[in-house]
């Protein structure tokens, strides 16, 4: 799911929004307790005009390597006319550290609008994307203490921002299998540095992060091919109308079906005025109150159904495609906790079950093969997440 905005590519995967932020607009209203501990300053002096935000809570996500990840974001407003840079941030569970951050460590999870990675200019907004990993021998923490050192660039002073960021208690969602027809490249799968986990949409003068768990998932042959023959042809890619099963069963709030297909590896352009498209042709499903499941970049025409109807675990609800936003075909699957595939945060999810075959460590575009490392077995996995892009099964 994407739109029109600055797009991050990963073949054969559809084009991404990246992060896009407009500071005269944004209207981020939080504020939480901030202390500064250093020499010289005191409790009440931290700099004016630094607004500090969390749009959505962290809650767990058993992972692949059996850790479970607490995954939030910190978004920094800067309404000054000073220009401030990140030293380090800190998370802790009282006074256990579960993770620190300095250096390009600390660069690598900053995104910046029209700075460079660590420095946060006048009028301009900063995203932090925090991965947490946990034991999962461990009580879930309740809270975390979040601890972030800045400097001042005009005289160079020091300041720590502090906050407590309560912990959501709330269960992953479990889903089924979404195709059986073959294997599947998994791409964009969850980790901190995967092209959906650093998708923000800005609409309505606020910021969705429902991309965050997202994964695409791309046919391949035995051999890890995703297409034979030509490039410019849907038909002659592996997973192209494969059956598309509901993860779920619940009742269907959206279809869209009508909109046609790309020519492989062209993206079109989707019209600012109508982002829906940004997904294709695409199906929501509504699980409970506050869960949907999205399905998206659907052939065109592929799907019986409409607003309303009920849908069962299994039951086939289109075939994967090549439409909307993307560059090839695929299904694009995630887990928000609203209706609107752009206007959502999205939450935490997990799979009844599925083999792993192996981690993707690149692409041969030219022969449209996926490079994996395999495992000496198949592994079999239960009940958690796939972690980074990866060969998968669901038998």
């Amino acid at each position: 799911m994407k739109t029109k905005l600055i797009p991050l590519s990963l073949v054969p995967r559809a084009l991404r929004l990246h992060l896009s932020l407009a500071p005269c607009a944004l209207s981020l209203y939080f504020c939480l307790f901030a202390l500064c501990l250093n020499v010289g300053c005191t409790k009440d002096n931290l700099p004016e005009g630094l607004e500090w935000s969390i749009p959505d809570n962290p809650s767990s996500l058993p992972i692949m390597n059996d850790k479970v990840a607490l995954v939030y974001e910190l978004m920094v407003k800067n309404s000054s006319i000073d220009t401030y840079t990140f030293e380090s941030v800190s998370v802790k569970d009282g006074s256990v550290a579960l993770l620190e951050l300095a250096g390009t460590g600390l660069t690598s999870i900053i995104s910046v609008y029209h700075s460079s990675l660590k420095t946060l200019g006048a009028g301009e907004t900063a995203f932090l994307y925090l991965w947490v990993e946990v034991s999962p021998d461990l009580i879930l923490p309740e809270s975390l203490t979040q601890t972030v050192q800045f400097t001042r660039t005009s005289d160079g002073k020091v300041y720590l921002q502090s906050m407590k960021i309560v912990v959501d208690k709330k269960s992953p969602v479990v889903l089924s299998l979404p195709l059986d027809a073959r294997r599947y490249a998994v791409a964009g799968a969850p980790s901190n540095n995967s092209y959906h986990r650093r998708t923000v949409n800005y609409l309505d003068n606020k910021f969705w992060t429902s991309d965050r768990y997202a994964m695409d998932f791309i046919g391949l042959d035995d051999g890890n091919r995703y297409r034979q023959g030509r490039q410019d042809v849907n038909t002659d890619y592996y997973g192209y109308q494969d059956i598309v099963h509901s993860t779920t069963a619940g009742v269907v709030v959206s279809v869209i079906d009508t909109i046609a297909e790309n020519t492989p590896p062209k993206v079109p352009d989707i019209d600012p005025s109508a982002l829906y498209r940004s997904g294709g042709n695409q199906v929501v499903v509504k699980v409970s109150e506050g869960v949907f499941v999205y399905y998206a970049h659907l052939v065109k025409a592929g799907s019986v159904l409409k607003a309303g109807d009920k849908v069962e675990i299994g039951q086939p609800i289109g075939r994967l495609g090549n439409s909307g936003n993307c560059d090839a075909p695929q299904l694009h699957l995630q887990v928000m906790d609203g209706p609107d595939p752009l206007r959502s945060h999205g939450i935490p999810w997990v799979f009844d079950k599925f083999t792993l075959h192996g981690n993707i460590t690149g692409f041969d575009h030219a022969d449209g093969l996926i490079k994996v490392t395999y495992l000496n077995i198949q592994k079999k996995i239960s009940g958690k997440c796939i972690y980074g892009d990866a060969v998968v099964g669901f038998d």
